[in-house]
């Protein structure tokens, strides 16, 4: 479900930039949730998919067993987050990180992490460093020599900035769980992979335009 929005995202990026006709994107955006009601309906999405979203809107229940797990996952992630607050408890200081009460924090949650340990400062600065790349990343767009280029570059800007978004969202409560990983910090080699891939392809784009 992680992957199909992010997928989306790109998709959406590269829409606007193309100067799609506003009833073609009203078509393909209607057809996107008719697609998504079609996967409920039909049991493509799961159920476990949808108590995401549940327990998105169900914060403070934990009596359903169902979303009791997503629910202390999001709270811990939470408390993580305040708990270090202005300038963090210290490098490997941090107790509910150390204590490991949030599960799969090294690849859904290693926001909390940076939180709880180096505070909102730290926040701030991660932050602050993803602006940056999405910054570059549409200068090297609005300066591409191709239409095809800037495509390239609003795929890329438009997928980083919603995963940047979704998982620093899901760590403080605001978007569901989707699983999906913080680019270039969370653990794991897939998508570490695929990032270099994809800001390789704006570098190509910017080399092109240089030559």
């Amino acid at each position: 479900l992680g992957s199909a929005m992010t997928l989306a995202a790109g998709v959406l990026g590269v829409l606007i930039i193309a100067g799609t006709q506003r009833r073609h994107f009203i078509g393909v955006t209607i057809m996107g949730i008719a697609t998504f009601a079609a996967s409920i309906w039909s049991g493509l999405v799961r159920d476990y998919q949808l108590e995401r979203f549940t327990a998105l809107w169900n914060q403070n229940n934990t009596s359903d067993t169902g979303l009791q797990n997503l629910v202390l996952q999001v709270r811990y992630a939470k408390r993580a987050v305040a708990a270090g607050g202005y300038f963090g408890k210290g490098y490997l200081q941090g107790e509910l990180t150390n204590g490991r009460f949030i599960p799969v924090q090294s690849t859904d949650f290693p926001f909390s992490a940076i939180g709880e340990q180096f505070g909102l400062v730290g926040c701030i600065v991660v932050i602050s460093l993803f602006a940056f790349i999405m910054f570059r990343v549409w200068i090297v767009g609005r300066n591409a020599n191709s239409p095809f280029g800037r495509f390239i570059v609003a795929g890329v800007f438009t997928t980083l900035a919603w995963q940047v978004f979704q998982n620093i969202g899901m760590t403080i409560g605001i978007t569901p769980v989707s699983g999906l990983p913080l680019p270039f910090i969370s653990y794991g080699g897939s998508h570490i992979v695929a990032w270099a891939i994809m800001i390789g392809l704006v570098q190509s784009v910017e080399m092109r335009r240089s030559a």
